[in-house]
């Protein structure tokens, strides 16, 4: 079985303080590290968050926890494989676009990279994702 991590569950394993980490960890202790993959679009969109609070941030300390959790982040995405938005990713982005799934663009972008590679999306956020039609979509922090 290979898994896709969605962003939050991605963002609750870097925090490791959130409700619902203890699980996910628990659970995926269980597959081997190669099964366990990321997404480019969950780091782009974490990569986005803290450029955007270095750039707000004025006060020194702000500005070292800033560059401090993106090199964090940029540690923590140099672990995991990371599937790529790809020709095959897009071509199915393409075909869920066309059903007019009402869900953002970011996540469908994300099950369109799950879809592409056969992989179990694992993700909390399963009332958009169960509109995607044949996602393997599942919530390990139960």
């Amino acid at each position: 079985m290979v898994v896709l991590l969605d962003t939050d569950p991605m963002t609750l394993l870097l925090r490791q303080r959130s409700m619902g980490g203890g699980s996910l960890t628990a659970r995926l202790s269980l597959l081997p590290l190669a099964a366990v993959h990321v997404s480019i679009i969950s780091f782009q969109e974490q990569a986005q968050g803290w450029l955007a609070y270095i750039k707000r941030a004025r006060k020194p300390p702000d500005v070292l926890r800033g560059f401090f959790d993106l090199q964090e982040l940029l540690k923590h995405y140099s672990i995991l494989p990371v599937f790529p938005f790809d020709q095959s990713a897009m071509d199915e982005f393409t075909t869920l676009k066309g059903q007019s799934i009402r869900i953002g663009t970011a996540d469908l972008r994300i099950a369109a990279i799950a879809k592409a590679n056969n992989a179990k999306l694992l993700s909390r956020n399963l009332r958009y994702f169960q509109k995607v039609p044949a996602l393997d979509v599942e919530d390990w922090t139960l």
